[in-house]
């Protein structure tokens, strides 16, 4: 009897961070539409694209008068097989590599400065927790076309929330997949706060937006030996 396969999931273009996030069962994507992965004498793998994924984000100070935003690259990615009710995947990222988009190269200093504040003990504290990781508990289906709800854990700072959020899932071309996915969290469940000065603490915003992108492709093993 042929086995059904899956396709990916989340993600975080990553909320997410776009995870590892979905992995979409055959099943779902047959039904919204997707191309189906054909049964094969060889086994189905999708290996996530480390260079097209990421995870960008968005934080905002002054109740949202002011913004910075940049995004973060995949360390590493893993989609495993899942089925109608039990999904799992996981993607780290390189927080070290926090990278700010809204400065331009041409202003190399205050560049400089906000990368380096995001990366201190106020913020991401990049020296004693260098990755931040998702890890995809479940999903299950939405009643919108190629989307799903998708449950896991991120780890900022080693503390460790739940969270929930809607992903996108499109296949722009054959044997491609991306996932899409945008969420906002609060940095103080995460413990990302200014530690001596409540007062520029209140002058950040608590939220950070997150846009994630995942692009997945697929191939049999034997392609991955050759």
């Amino acid at each position: 009897m042929k086995r059904r396969r899956s396709a990916l999931t989340i993600a975080l273009r990553a909320p997410i961070f776009a995870l590892v996030l979905l992995t979409l069962p055959l099943s779902l994507s047959e039904a919204q539409g997707a191309p189906a992965l054909r049964a094969t004498a060889q086994p189905i793998h999708l290996e996530v694209d480390l260079l097209q994924s990421r995870v960008e984000w968005i934080g905002t100070k002054f109740r949202g008068r002011g913004r910075h935003e940049g995004f973060v690259l995949l360390r590493d990615a893993v989609l495993e097989p899942c089925t109608p009710s039990e999904c799992r995947g996981r993607f780290t990222l390189d927080m070290h590599n926090l990278e700010i988009t809204d400065i331009p190269a041409s202003d190399p200093v205050p560049r400089r400065r906000l990368r380096d504040h995001l990366r201190s003990r106020d913020f991401f504290w990049t020296e004693r927790y260098p990755v931040a990781t998702f890890v995809l508990t479940g999903t299950r289906a939405s009643d919108r076309a190629h989307s799903v709800h998708a449950v896991g854990e991120l780890t900022l700072r080693d503390v460790t929330r739940e969270i929930r959020f809607p992903a996108r899932i499109t296949y722009p071309r054959d044997g491609e997949v991306h996932v899409r996915a945008d969420l906002t969290i609060d940095r103080q469940k995460w413990g990302i706060r200014y530690r001596f000065d409540p007062i520029r603490n209140e002058l950040v915003d608590d939220e950070i937006r997150l846009s994630i992108l995942l692009v997945a492709r697929t191939h049999t093993a034997n392609a991955a030996v050759h």
